[in-house]
């Protein structure tokens, strides 16, 4: 078939194929730090929880995109960060701070859980069950045809 090659579908692609990378780099740390410090998954994940979300926050916090016209329309500038638009989120519906802790506890457990998987499979086995679905689906993107 004929390949898309917009500038938004590259980008994408290279996002896809990072994680796929970064997900068998974060397998074999899991493995390798389960091994050497003998810590418990639930422990791994809680000393590692609070840094992961301080730096997966700054460019939250720092990072100014453009908005889309109906939110722009609704800020009133054209440009902000998303901690201003989850501020803004808070004040039209209080309830959505509840869905994204309940997020937060999602992502902890399924994080504990793959950090168990990693110490008792390897990681490769880990990281290829892991990144299956991801991969199916770049292979589906790349060959679409119109």
């Amino acid at each position: 078939g004929k390949l898309a090659l917009g500038s938004g579908f590259v980008f994408g692609t290279c996002l896809c194929a990072c994680s796929v990378v970064c997900g068998a780099i974060d397998l074999i740390l899991k493995q390798s730090t389960q091994a050497t410090l003998k810590l418990s998954p639930f422990r791994a994940m809680g000393y590692m929880s609070l840094p992961a979300f301080a730096l997966l926050s700054m460019p939250g916090l720092l990072w100014k995109h453009q908005m889309p016209r109906p939110w722009e329309l609704h800020l009133g500038r054209s440009t902000s960060t998303d901690f201003a638009v989850v501020l803004e989120a808070f004040k039209l519906q209080p309830a959505i701070l509840k869905l994204a802790a309940f997020s937060g506890v999602l992502a902890f457990g399924y994080n504990t859980f793959t950090t168990y998987l990693a110490g008792r499979l390897s990681a490769t086995t880990a990281s290829l069950v892991g990144n299956f679905p991801t991969v199916i689906l770049l292979s589906l993107f790349l060959f679409e045809s119109d």
